[in-house]
C-alpha cells in the first residue's frame, strides 16, 4: 500500500471512531445524564472590596459536591439530609462556604445534643439556592433536580425576595405581569440537553470530558476586587428618584401565590418534613448610611440600564409585607411549618450588608434560628400529634426559643 492509502484508511478510521465516541456519550447522556442546579465540583475563590463589604470574609470559598450543591459531599443515606432552595439570599454568594448561613444550620444541627434530638449520626444541608431564581424558575429547576435524591428528611425554602425584584426590574407594572423567560442554562448550571453538534466544541464528547476533567482535577476559578458592580449599583440608587407611591403587585402576587403552593406541593412529594422559612429584609428604619448600602428594588435592571426610579423605603417595606403575608397563606393552606426569622435578626449593617442580603453574623443568628425550627419539629413528631400541632404554629411574637436565644449568644 502507498502512504497515501494508508492516510486515507486512517483518516476514515478516526472519523469513524470520532462519530462513534460521539454518538455512545449522546446515548450516555440521554439515558444517565442528570440535571443540576450548579455544576458538580464547581470551586470558586473571591476577594471581596472591604469598603463594599467591610463586615464581610475578605476571601470566600463557594464549592459544589458532586450533586451540584454548595456544601459538603453528602455523607451515607444513614445520615439526615436536608436541602436549602431559593434564590440569592440563600445562595450567599457573598459569603464564604463555613459563613453562609445553611452552613451554620448544619453546623447547629451537628451538635451532640440535636444529634440525639434528631436520632441520627450525622446531618447534611446541600444549598441549591441560586441567584435570581424566581419561584417559577425554581419549580422548573427542582423538577429534575429532585430524581438525583433517594429521600429527603428536611426540604426547607426561603423565597420572595427574588419574584419582587424580579417584578421591579420590568417596571413594576400593575396588570398583564409577565416575568422573564430564561433558558436551560439559566435554570441548570449542568444538564444533559444539547443541542450537539458533530464540531468537538460543541460536542456531547466534549461535554463528558469535561466533566470528568472536572471531577478528577477540581479546579479553581479565582475572581479578584468583587464589589465593583454593587458599589455602582448603590451609587446609582444615591442618586435616583425614591417613590413613595407603590404600584399595585396584584398580579405579581398572585402568580406568586400559584408558584409557591406548587414548589411546597412539588417539596411534599419528595421530602418527609417541608419547612418555609420566612424571607427576612432590613425591617426597621435605616439611618442614611445604613440606606447607602441598599441598591436593590429599582424600576429597571440595575445591571443592564440606568435606572433613575426607585422604591423608597416605605414603599419597600409594604411590598415585602404583602409579600410575606401571601407566604403565610400558602404555607398554612398547604399544612406545612414556616417560621418567622425577623424578630430574631439584629438590624445594622454588621449584619445586613444591603436589603436582603446577610453578613456572617447575620447567618450565625439566621442559622441558629433555622436549626432551632427543625429541632422543634423533631421534639414535636416524637412527642405526638399535640406537640406537632404546637411546633407548626408561627412565631410572629419575636420570642426566641432557648435554644436559638442561647445560640445567638455564642454568635
Amino acid at each position: 500500500m502507498t502512504i497515501i492509502t494508508w492516510l486515507t484508511y486512517g483518516a476514515l478510521s478516526a472519523l469513524v471512531l470520532w462519530f462513534a465516541t460521539e454518538a455512545a456519550c449522546r446515548l450516555w447522556l440521554r439515558r444517565f445524564g442528570r440535571f443540576y442546579s450548579w455544576t458538580p465540583h464547581t470551586r470558586i475563590r473571591l476577594d471581596l472590596l472591604p469598603d463594599v463589604f467591610p463586615h464581610c470574609d475578605r476571601t470566600t470559598r463557594f464549592d459544589v459536591n458532586s450533586r451540584g450543591e454548595r456544601g459538603d459531599e453528602p455523607p451515607g443515606w444513614e445520615a439526615m439530609h436536608v436541602l436549602a432552595m431559593g434564590g440569592s439570599a440563600v445562595e450567599c454568594y457573598m459569603n464564604d462556604q463555613e459563613t453562609q448561613w445553611p452552613y451554620r444550620v448544619q453546623v447547629e444541627l451537628n451538635r451532640p445534643e440535636a444529634l440525639q434530638s434528631l436520632g441520627r449520626p450525622r446531618v447534611h444541608v446541600g444549598n441549591i439556592g441560586r441567584s435570581l431564581m424566581t419561584v417559577e424558575h425554581l419549580n422548573r429547576m427542582i423538577e429534575r433536580v429532585f430524581d438525583n435524591y433517594e429521600r429527603l428528611d428536611v426540604a426547607f425554602m426561603m423565597v420572595g425576595s427574588s419574584d419582587v425584584v424580579a417584578w421591579t426590574e420590568v417596571g413594576a407594572p400593575e396588570s398583564n405581569y409577565q416575568p422573564k423567560t430564561t433558558n436551560d442554562w439559566g435554570i441548570w448550571r449542568a444538564h444533559p440537553m444539547g443541542p450537539f453538534t458533530w464540531h468537538p466544541v460543541r460536542s456531547a464528547t466534549r461535554r463528558c470530558c469535561v466533566a470528568v476533567w472536572r471531577a478528577l482535577r477540581k479546579p479553581i476559578k479565582h475572581g479578584g476586587n468583587v464589589g465593583k458592580s454593587v458599589r455602582r449599583k448603590r451609587e446609582m440608587r444615591a442618586a435616583g428618584q425614591h417613590l413613595d407611591h407603590l404600584p399595585d403587585p396584584s398580579s405579581m402576587l398572585e402568580m406568586y401565590r400559584k408558584n409557591l403552593t406548587r414548589l411546597v406541593q412539588l417539596s411534599k412529594q419528595k421530602a418527609e418534613r417541608v419547612l418555609v422559612v420566612r424571607t427576612p429584609w432590613f425591617d426597621q428604619d435605616p439611618t442614611p448610611e445604613e440606606e447607602a448600602a441598599f441598591w436593590n428594588l429599582g424600576l429597571g435592571n440595575p445591571g443592564k440600564e440606568q435606572v433613575e426610579r426607585y422604591l423608597g423605603f416605605a414603599c419597600a417595606r409594604r411590598l415585602l409585607e404583602e409579600m410575606d403575608r401571601v407566604t403565610v397563606e400558602v404555607a398554612e393552606a398547604e399544612g406545612v411549618e414556616h417560621v418567622n426569622i425577623r424578630p430574631h435578626l439584629e438590624y445594622s449593617l454588621e449584619t445586613f450588608y444591603d436589603e436582603f442580603h446577610l453578613t456572617p453574623k447575620g447567618c450565625r443568628q439566621m442559622g441558629a434560628v433555622v436549626a432551632d425550627a427543625i429541632l422543634r419539629g423533631a421534639d414535636a413528631v416524637a412527642q405526638g400529634p399535640a406537640a406537632n400541632a404546637q411546633s407548626s404554629q408561627p412565631d410572629d411574637e419575636g420570642a426566641s426559643t432557648e435554644r436559638a436565644a442561647r445560640r445567638r449568644a455564642q454568635a
